[in-house]
């Protein structure tokens, strides 16, 4: 027979062992983690970056807790397919009973970029306790010597993808190309020989900075190469001094404006020549060059002109130049300087003063569009045989993503054109 009395205290006992039971399954819920991010002297969330710095951002790590055991954090670049940034001390591993870190974000310095890009450091943990307070936004400017298209250039050139399918922004930036020269092998001695040692081809890797030009318009794009355009700067200036300062009869003694433009501009003969280089500054610039959006072609031949004869122009690749020994001598071309103009009956030579100006159209010149570029491009002035005249061109082909150029240059002691291609990678 049961035990009323043990029966009874079983059942008042079993609520209890239930209650005691239950509680114990509902533990207090494990807090959040939350991972702040933060970097000095910027608030917000936010943090401005140049494409060219060198040096790092710090961004630190604090955590809400400590950690109980290891755990790793991975972060992530959104919005930086081209790796315009990139971070070091990825992923992260804190150990436990720690909560503090830190990495660091490089740009990669491709100076690709035209108009500021934002892109955003995000995290994934090891941890699913762990959470990111608030994503850091990285601005990113473009490199200070890139121009920074203007809100309207940026326009015209979503304009142009739409009305015509061609995406401008590919042939922008900081571009790398590929450059032939072809010298002529005739004339006694030839070009090849004289400028080029010999030899009949150059080839030069370079780069060139091009952004949209300002003579662009709504239904005609139109670019400019700010610097190292064609990839030809070096090469203008090493024709330019092979042409004056360190060409034998240019440099003669006896010839009496050079000899007398260059003392005034406080330079003497070493070892035969003038020695400008190092110690002078060559730039140059090339705008107009149009796209058809039609045929694919582009237009790029100009008028041209030099100091002396403003107002005799030819049609030339219109390259603008900027050489500090020009530039010096413009300052003083109201100045007069002594120049030889022969010997009287002793035999010692006779000096006139003369303006440094009237002196521009008589072998007195620095300016390089009087040097080079010196024939037009469109016929062939020299005409030999075989001819070494190749008529101007160029193309664009975004499928392939390369636009070339194809002309002639000749400099003034030239005996005949040097054949130039130029072709460019696009941006992908």
């Amino acid at each position: 027979m049961v035990d009323t009395k043990k029966l009874l205290t079983l059942l008042m006992a079993l609520p209890l062992v239930i209650f005691t039971s239950c509680n114990n399954d509902e533990q207090e819920p494990k807090p959040r983690n939350y991972v702040q991010l933060s970097v000095a002297e910027s608030t917000g969330g936010s943090t401005s970056i140049g494409e060219d710095t060198t040096e790092p951002v710090i961004v630190d790590v604090l955590l809400a807790h400590t950690l109980e055991k290891d755990e790793t954090i991975t972060f992530l670049l959104q919005d930086n397919e081209e790796e315009i940034l990139r971070i070091e001390g990825n992923p992260m591993v804190i150990k436990k009973g720690g909560k503090r870190g830190s990495i660091k974000i490089y740009s990669n310095n491709k100076n690709i970029l035209l108009v500021q890009r934002n892109i955003t450091l995000k995290a994934s943990f090891s941890d699913n306790n762990m959470e990111l307070q608030k994503e850091w936004v990285f601005n990113v400017k473009p490199s200070t010597n890139l121009p920074q298209l203007t809100t309207e250039q940026q326009r015209m050139i979503a304009d142009y993808k739409t009305k015509y399918g061609i995406d401008v922004y590919r042939m922008l930036g900081k571009l790398n190309c590929q450059v032939t020269i072809k010298f002529s092998s005739a004339g006694d001695p030839a070009d090849k020989d004289a400028y080029n040692n010999g030899k009949v081809e150059r080839i030069i890797d370079g780069t060139s900075i091009i952004t949209l030009s300002q003579k662009a318009t709504a239904d005609k794009p139109i670019l400019k190469m700010i610097n190292n355009p064609m990839g030809l700067n070096d090469f203008l200036y090493e024709m330019m001094r092979k042409m004056t300062t360190e060409q034998e009869e240019w440099c003669n003694p006896g010839n009496p404006q050079p000899s007398a433009i260059m003392k005034a501009l406080g330079y003497v003969l070493e070892n035969g020549f003038y020695n400008i280089k190092g110690k002078e500054t060559f730039e140059t610039q090339l705008d107009g060059i149009e796209l058809s959006p039609f045929d694919k072609n582009i237009y790029f031949v100009g008028d041209k002109a030099t100091y002396a004869y403003p107002d005799d122009f030819i049609k030339a690749v219109p390259f603008e130049y900027d050489f500090s020994l020009w530039n010096k001598l413009l300052t003083m071309k109201d100045k007069e300087v002594p120049v030889a103009t022969g010997e009287d009956e002793q035999g010692n030579i006779k000096y006139e003063n003369m303006l440094i100006s009237d002196m521009f159209s008589q072998a007195g010149s620095l300016d390089p569009r009087t040097f080079l570029f010196y024939s037009g491009n469109d016929s062939d002035e020299y005409k030999n045989k075989p001819s070494d005249y190749i008529a101007p061109g160029a193309s664009y082909d975004f499928d392939k993503g390369v636009f070339s150029f194809v002309f002639p240059f000749d400099a003034s002691l030239f005996s005949g054109y040097a054949q130039i291609t130029v072709t460019y990678t696009m941006r992908k």
